[in-house]
């Protein structure tokens, strides 16, 4: 019995390992203040037009869907839109639409965008495949899902995208060394999961540069880190009797 839950173990534990490191890396980034300062300096570049603050705004949803996958856009980037739409007096419905779908419909990309993604490739190793054909296979349906996406919610929430916006919102006070840190992390691992290293070894990677980084800067917030254990577990025991079947 232990033999034949091996391989299953191999091709399980590292999606794991990959949800737990990949959910604190985006913890630490999101109490770094990365994702608050993006929005805010988007705000400020996007020239008091509602329409550029909300295309700027969706590209950094993509953005965060496919290098940090759908749960970091849902979870974390999602108040980040909605605290823009009401410092800036603009309507929040069309950036939590785009946070909300866009962490479903933009997360095919890469295997890393999406759970379901890492255990597909799994699958296209069995058939001889390897990462960069995963990503050439879904390039096409990706782009489309996210171009289908982002133009429904253009069409569906048009009046509220149209006009102009006068405040700049005021960008909260972070620690900059941890914030340019958690900046650098987040910009680098998305080149390296795009490459095909490892997935589970680049977040185990930036949730322990992150880690150290917080515990020498703000070591106060680290009870504020939540790693996911519960849907970690779920996910093993799921994923698990799956590939066990």
């Amino acid at each position: 019995m232990p033999e034949a839950l091996h391989p299953v173990v191999a091709q399980v534990l590292p999606v794991a390992v990959f949800l737990l490191a990949i959910t604190v890396t985006a913890e630490i980034a999101q109490l770094a203040g990365v994702f608050d300062v993006a929005a805010h300096a988007m705000a400020r570049r996007a020239r008091h037009r509602v329409l550029l603050l909300w295309l700027t705004f969706a590209a950094l949803a993509v953005a965060c869907t496919i290098v940090l996958s759908l749960d970091t856009t849902a979870v974390l980037l999602t108040p980040v839109g909605l605290a823009i739409a009401q410092q800036t007096g603009i309507a929040p419905m069309p950036f939590a639409l785009t946070t909300l779908w866009i962490a479903n419909t933009g997360s095919l990309l890469l295997p890393v965008s999406n759970l379901t993604n890492l255990l597909a490739v799994h699958r296209f190793e069995d058939l001889g495949a390897d990462h960069g054909d995963y990503v050439r296979t879904a390039a096409l349906p990706a782009v489309t899902a996210i171009v289908v996406t982002l133009v429904l919610i253009a069409v569906l929430q048009r009046r509220s995208l149209r006009g102009t916006y006068a405040v700049d919102p005021p960008a909260a006070p972070h620690d900059r060394v941890l914030l340019v840190v958690a900046a650098v992390t987040c910009l680098a691992i998305g080149p390296l999961f795009a490459v095909g290293l490892e997935p589970a070894a680049v977040s185990v990677a930036s949730a322990t540069v992150l880690l150290a980084a917080l515990l020498w800067r703000a070591p106060g917030l680290l009870r504020e880190v939540r790693a996911p254990w519960l849907m970690t577990g779920a996910f093993l025991v799921v994923a698990g009797l799956l590939r066990a079947a």
